[in-house]
């Protein structure tokens, strides 16, 4: 059976699947999910009739569907046909760790970026199928807000935390871990887990910075999406990180 990933082209944890995929030479199938329209789906090939559902999701797996990131980059360490072996089984337990960090930091990247989303017709425009888009009009403006609304309480981002501090925090861990990391003798950007090589930590933790600001690859995101995606808080302290992230996309993301 063809593996197939259903992804958001603009989601990082879309990005930190198919970017582990890519890296352990798994072939498979892209195909892209409507939020809203495409739910009913998704909860019938999921046999999952209550609770949230989200993307990605791998299909075609033998354990059956992975519905999360690490669960896909997991099953793709252990089936890829090349190096490197993204998730070794000595540096599990501190890759686990740096993808629970890169889960803090991206719920609330998510959260601040979609209340700009909100305040955005024209990124909110971006979230409407290009097909519908005419023939919705300006009624598509007012659906993609009620998604858009409904994304933010379902992941809990209207609560009123501080997804600032959050976000901060977790960029601050970032660049510890990387300071504290020796820098490779051939001019490589530094890696989280030296010691084993590019691995599913340095993935799941440039993500993170999706949310500060997007990078040029990976990523398919709207102009105006883009621009919400940019954390004026953040962006101009986050230089150092920007460019260790785009320095590792030039080293190690292949074509998608």
């Amino acid at each position: 059976m063809t593996l197939e990933l259903l992804h958001i082209p603009y989601s990082p944890w879309s990005e930190k699947a198919s970017w582990a995929l890519s890296a352990s030479g798994i072939a498979y199938r892209a195909r892209v999910y409507q939020p809203l329209l495409g739910e009913p789906e998704l909860r019938l090939r999921l046999r999952r009739w209550r609770g949230p559902v989200s993307v990605p999701v791998l299909f075609g797996a033998p354990e059956g569907p992975l519905a999360d990131s690490f669960a896909i980059a997991r099953f793709a360490a252990r089936s890829g046909s090349r190096d490197p072996d993204l998730v070794p089984t000595t540096a599990e337990a501190a890759i686990e760790r740096f993808n629970d960090l890169s889960e803090r930091g991206l719920r609330a990247g998510r959260a601040r970026a979609l209340t700009r989303v909100l305040a955005s017709p024209a990124a909110l425009r971006e979230m409407i199928p290009r097909t519908l888009r005419r023939p919705l009009g300006p009624l598509g403006l007012k659906i993609a807000a009620l998604g858009v609304e409904r994304t933010l309480r379902k992941y809990g981002a209207d609560r009123g935390d501080d997804h600032l501090a959050d976000l901060r925090a977790v960029l601050d861990a970032l660049r510890d871990a990387l300071a504290a990391a020796p820098p490779p003798p051939d001019g490589a950007p530094r890696l989280l887990l030296p010691e084993h090589g590019f691995t599913y930590a340095d993935i799941a933790m440039s993500q993170v910075l999706g949310f500060v600001s997007p990078p040029d690859r990976g990523l398919r995101i709207g102009r105006a999406t883009r621009h919400t995606f940019v954390d004026p808080d953040l962006a101009d302290a986050s230089r150092d990180l920007l460019a260790w992230r785009d320095a590792l996309y030039a080293r190690y993301r292949g074509e998608p």
